[in-house]
């Protein structure tokens, strides 16, 4: 996130929930090597545990 002031606008909110997304969709892809979300199911739950 490139503002530090901690100020909530719409750019920083953004930024914020890509950076999430990047970070859950990293580690279901390390997941998925790793062999513990093999199927659509075993994915969503992966995701909903991921924190």
């Amino acid at each position: 996130m490139s503002d530090k002031t901690g100020a909530v606008t719409p750019e920083n909110t953004t930024s914020a929930l890509s950076h999430l997304a990047f970070c859950a969709l990293a580690a279901l892809g390390l997941a998925r090597q790793d062999g513990v979300a093999g199927t659509p199911y075993a994915e969503n739950l992966f995701l909903i545990r991921w924190h």
